[in-house]
């Protein structure tokens, strides 16, 4: 008798056990979708509130040619990213990565950008510089706390399913390791600025 209930109750144990796992790798794997969300949806902002200020600025940037085209060019990706259905997105982690991707690279091109504002005296004087900074400065921090948020989220869903019974129930579910945000080595450096008469003109932003 007492055999069978240490077996009665060591089944039940390990019940338990794969039972909490499983729900705790479900949970681990909706909140990484949710803090992909919220990633989104700060991009999204930092997106829609630097449009109509990078129109306001882009006459002043026109000597800097370089610096201004590739944030154009770096904020029409993030644009096509945003376009990506947010349940898709959540799901998906390798379009996570290219949404990151698209991000970082935004991010990296804005921050040359004010590299290159304090280069210049007379475009730090301009009130629609100094609104355009400021809001670079406030979205970056948005995006910077939410993406601190979706690296420790994903690392405690990444040990999770890396245990005995974690990675059983992971291959089940046909879930992965999802990977780590990683900036770009030189993403804060500033760029050379092309003043020929020949570089080529701003485009106009488009998404």
């Amino acid at each position: 008798m007492k055999v069978l209930v240490a077996i009665g109750a060591l089944v039940l144990l390990l019940a338990l056990w794969a039972g909490g796992t499983y729900f705790n790798i479900v949970r681990l794997d909706e909140e990484v979708g949710a803090k992909v969300g919220g990633v989104r949806v700060v991009e999204q902002r930092r997106y829609d509130n630097l449009t109509n200020q990078m129109a306001a600025v882009r006459g002043i940037f026109q000597q800097e040619r370089a610096v201004f085209i590739g944030v154009t060019e770096a904020r029409a990706r993030v644009g096509q990213m945003l376009q990506v259905d947010p349940a898709q997105l959540a799901a998906d982690p390798e379009l996570q990565r290219q949404f990151l991707a698209a991000q970082q690279q935004y991010s990296g091109a804005l921050g040359r950008l004010l590299v290159t504002v304090e280069n210049y005296p007379e475009l730090r004087s301009s009130e629609s510089v100094v609104a355009l900074q400021a809001t670079i400065e406030g979205s970056e921090n948005r995006i910077a706390n939410e993406r601190r948020l979706l690296q420790e989220v994903t690392a405690r869903y990444n040990v999770a399913i890396r245990g005995p019974m974690g990675s059983f129930w992971a291959n089940q579910m046909g879930l992965a390791r999802r990977d780590y945000f990683e900036t770009q080595p030189g993403a804060e450096q500033a760029p050379q600025i092309d003043l020929s008469l020949d570089a080529p003109q701003v485009a106009p932003a488009t998404p």
